[in-house]
């Protein structure tokens, strides 16, 4: 019988403290599992370890090396198949670490025989650990000036395909492929952030590789006593660089005279928080 050891490094889905480095699986997680480009099979985490729902996977021989492929979270979604795997909805979402932690894609491929006990591993120490599939953001807004005492609303990221429906694809080198249905706008609102003179920080997921960053824009909606506001920020990096899976891009940010401003920026991998 085939087991699944535990991935106790990085990455992970579940979130548990307040940055992206704070990770592990917690009860009820669920991944898919296919062995040698068979049917995905469901397996969920309790008390530890990962058991699968319904019949176990038993191994065919202890000699041969086998391929294995994992992806979290599990959805069942019509025509899962190793080239067609349903990623989470990226469009809605408000910039907290639980709402991330639900549309965090992960893939993983590892090819190995039976060995001493037959437990396969997706972890870094073994070689192959999970992989984020996606991009994120961070937004660290500044609680002084125009934002001393505002309260955050909304904000709004624009570029092209951003939080498109994506499926992802095994057999082909973990291709993601755009829906038809293009959509170009993050818009996270009624967010109800308020600064009182403390900075606020938002994540946000987006699909890697659509877009350059000085194509994209931002816009940060809030109120200030009985007034509401917008600040516009255009192009977000620099020209020719793209989101790319599993890197975190942060800004920190600050309104002055209305207008929205980059006072700092950096661009690292994803649990760098």
């Amino acid at each position: 019988e085939a087991n699944v050891g535990q991935s106790q490094h990085f990455p992970t889905g579940r979130y548990v403290g307040n940055t992206p480095n704070d990770a592990a699986f917690g009860n009820g997680d669920k991944i898919g599992l296919s062995v040698d480009g068979g049917d995905f099979v469901k397996w969920t985490y309790a008390d530890s370890k990962w058991s699968p729902d319904g019949n176990p996977i038993y191994w065919a021989d202890k000699t041969s090396s086998h391929v294995f492929r994992a992806f979290y979270p599990y959805n069942e979604g019509a025509g899962l198949t190793l080239d067609n795997v349903p990623m989470p909805n990226l469009s809605e979402q408000v910039g907290s670490m639980e709402s991330i932690a639900s549309r965090d894609f992960l893939g993983a491929s590892k090819t190995q025989s039976y060995g001493s006990d037959g437990v396969v591993s997706f972890t870094e120490d073994e070689g192959a650990p999970f992989e984020h599939i996606s991009s994120l953001v961070k937004i660290v807004i500044k609680g002084n000036g125009d934002l001393a005492s505002a309260t955050i609303t909304g904000i709004s990221i624009q570029g092209t395909n951003i939080v498109t429906p994506t499926s992802y694809s095994f057999g082909n080198n973990g291709a993601v492929e755009l829906d038809n249905n293009s959509i170009n706008e993050l818009y996270a609102q009624n967010l109800g952030r308020a600064m009182n003179g403390s900075d606020q920080t938002f994540y946000f997921i987006l699909n890697s590789g659509t877009v350059e960053l000085d194509e994209m824009s931002m816009v940060i909606e809030y109120t200030s006593g009985t007034k509401k506001y917008k600040a516009k920020l255009e192009g977000l990096g620099d020209d020719g660089v793209r989101l790319v899976s599993g890197n975190r891009y942060a800004y920190t940010l600050n309104v002055h005279d209305g207008k929205l401003v980059v006072t700092g920026n950096d661009i690292k991998d994803w649990e760098s928080g």
